[in-house]
């Protein structure tokens, strides 16, 4: 239920043990119980050292080491630092805490010198379980104000981000992203697919055109409409002329002879009259009506609505090619202008997506916040401790045999290490060392007297000499 919801409960059961041991539960704890350093459970190491520093001995050696070696001043600390600092420390180590099974469940177990310990334990808990709450309620009030604060300052983003976005749109003539630029796109696409055609019907009016105006070169202004033909009167005459002359020839050269100049003269003449007559046409034109070509003027009303076509053929290619142009121009900003909004959008949809998890978590920061006091705390008490009947420890059952045991063992300690470091010569030893041996006789010395050198003479055996100090 409250992992809905309450995200600054997120401590696991081990995390609880180590925080309950923490120095602020610690210090809250001594401070209400008035403890000292008497009144809390010390390791021996720790209870050993204390009574060396509190011992003469010690003392003297600790006042010789600061008279030898002067601690920094800027170090120093006081002893009552000392010893509460002593007293924080032993009493943590003084606290276990023991998990029950798979479970979430835990024991407290707290080792102290008197049954005052049990109301130690139940201060202990009151005191982490109002500072564990305590510190969720600031958690969630501080997260509840930074997400506030992210939250607001994410909506300033994006409006700011949306007048950016509104301007670049007013700037580059968008209106609803880039679909007015696709539609363009298939626009500039008829245009030039109408511009060829334009181009090609221009090409086509200039060879139209070109051709008219070869034909028209060749076509003259007037043209023949009637004529009425007659026979050549000038050759008529020319013939009768010459029939004449042949029959004044005939006369001729019945009178004169062939090489006479009369007969050569009328031969001449005949001769005369036959190139003309040969020259001139059988018929001529009596009459003859001319009028306008037809055929030029068509070809004169063709060129001229090819040049028109062609005129207005070419002024709508140049606007054709004019609004290609323009949409081109569009065009080629359209790979920056679409990288651009495709920024601010991103950076939009970022913020839109930040700002719904912030808003998210501040509703769910300020439901924690107000119910963290009222909700059913996640850790709570099962039962408090009760003051103890007996102590625990130490065990006399234990101690005594132990005590027996360990003056038993530490007693032939003593008794080996006397035996062997004493230096005394005892019969045992010499026959151990060199058999059984025949005594001559006892001679007594001073603890600390010299060194003296005794000769002992078993039977049948060599002489045997053995050196030794404070008795013999």
């Amino acid at each position: 239920f409250y992992i809905q919801w309450n995200v600054f409960r997120k401590e696991d059961p081990l995390s609880e043990l180590q925080l309950m041991k923490s120095v602020p539960i610690l210090e809250q704890t001594i401070e209400r119980e008035q403890l000292g350093y008497d009144d809390i459970y010390h390791p021996v190491g720790s209870q050993l050292r204390y009574f060396w520093e509190s011992s003469w001995l010690g003392t003297q050696y600790y006042a010789l080491k600061r008279d030898l070696f002067p601690p920094d001043e800027a170090v120093e600390v006081s002893p009552e630092v000392v010893e509460y600092g002593r007293t924080l420390d032993d009493m943590a180590k003084g606290i276990t805490i023991m998990p029950v099974g798979d479970s979430n469940v835990g024991e407290l177990r707290i080792k102290g010198p008197s049954p005052r310990t049990a109301q130690v334990a139940n201060t202990l808990i009151d005191a982490y379980l109002k500072w564990r709450l305590d510190m969720h309620q600031r958690e969630a009030d501080a997260a509840y104000s930074i997400l506030a604060e992210q939250t607001e300052r994410v909506r300033s983003e994006m409006r700011e981000l949306e007048a950016d976005r509104t301007e670049f749109f007013r700037e580059n003539g968008l209106l609803v992203g880039t679909q007015r630029e696709m539609l363009q796109v298939e626009k500039l696409t008829n245009v030039e697919a109408e511009i060829e055609q334009r181009e090609e019907r221009i090409a086509t009016l200039k060879a139209s055109l070109e051709e008219v105006e070869t034909r028209l070169a060749e076509e003259d202004a007037m043209r023949l409409v009637a004529s009425v033909e007659d026979r050549n009167s000038l050759r008529e005459a020319a013939k009768l002329r010459r029939l004449e002359a042949e029959v004044q020839l005939l006369e001729a050269r019945e009178k004169y002879l062939e090489e006479s100049p009369e007969v050569q003269e009328i031969v001449r003449l005949v001769a005369a009259l036959d190139a003309m007559i040969e020259g001139e046409p059988d018929r001529i034109m009596a009459s003859r009506t001319e009028g306008l070509n037809t055929v030029r003027q068509e070809l004169i009303s063709r060129r001229d609505a090819l040049r028109s076509e062609l005129v207005g053929a070419q002024a709508g290619a140049a606007v054709l090619k004019e609004t290609a142009e323009g949409l081109s121009s569009r065009l080629a900003q359209m790979p920056a202008i679409e990288a651009e909004l495709n920024r601010i959008d991103h950076e939009h949809g970022l913020l839109s997506e930040k700002y719904d998890v912030l808003s998210h978590r501040m509703s769910q920061a300020d439901v924690s916040r107000k119910t963290i006091a009222a909700a059913m705390p996640s850790m709570r008490v099962i039962s408090y401790a009760l003051p103890p009947s007996s102590k625990t420890w130490p065990t006399l059952k234990i101690i005594y045999p132990a005590a027996l045991l360990i003056g038993l063992f530490l007693g032939t300690l003593a008794a080996l290490i006397r035996y062997y470091a004493s230096g005394t010569v005892r019969r045992a030893d010499l026959v151990r060392e060199h058999g059984e041996a025949q005594v001559l006789g006892t001679v007594s010395v001073p603890v600390r007297g010299r060194p003296l050198t005794v000769e002992t003479r078993p039977v049948n055996r060599p002489v045997t000499t053995r050196s030794g100090v404070n008795g013999a």
